[in-house]
């Protein structure tokens, strides 16, 4: 039974991904962006049909596709910039990492329990 249950939701998300690449999600803004336009022309109308009027005078319109756009375009800069920053600092980040470690107890009992070669070649 397990393996039916993993293959089932193993199909779901490959569709979804499938369809979602399709689709031109994962692509460039351009291609979300028409993605966007057209769910907006499919949904609009059926909402303006579907949904009571008070209720839509309540919620907010839909962001057009230009703000998408540009929310897109400055996620995207800011995704790089994040990542530049990081990458900048990742040698302060692996010291700290592995300073961090070495000051747990057990290790730090292991580390300096063990003999250096030198001492363990003056024993002998």
């Amino acid at each position: 039974m397990g393996v039916v249950r993993f293959a089932v939701k193993s199909t779901i998300a490959g569709g979804l991904l499938y369809f979602t690449i399709r689709e031109g999600v994962w692509s460039n803004q351009e291609e979300s962006v028409k993605l966007y336009g057209k769910i907006y022309n499919k949904v609009a109308p059926l909402v303006k049909d579907n949904v009571p009027k008070d209720l839509i005078s309540e919620l907010p319109d839909l962001p057009s596709t230009t703000d998408i756009s540009d929310k897109m375009r400055n996620s995207w800069n800011s995704g790089v910039m994040v990542s530049m920053k990081f990458l900048s600092q990742l040698p302060s980040h692996t010291k700290n990492g592995i300073n961090s470690i070495l000051e747990i107890p057990a290790i730090k009992d292991a580390v300096s329990g063990e003999k250096s070669p030198s001492e363990s070649s003056k024993t002998q």
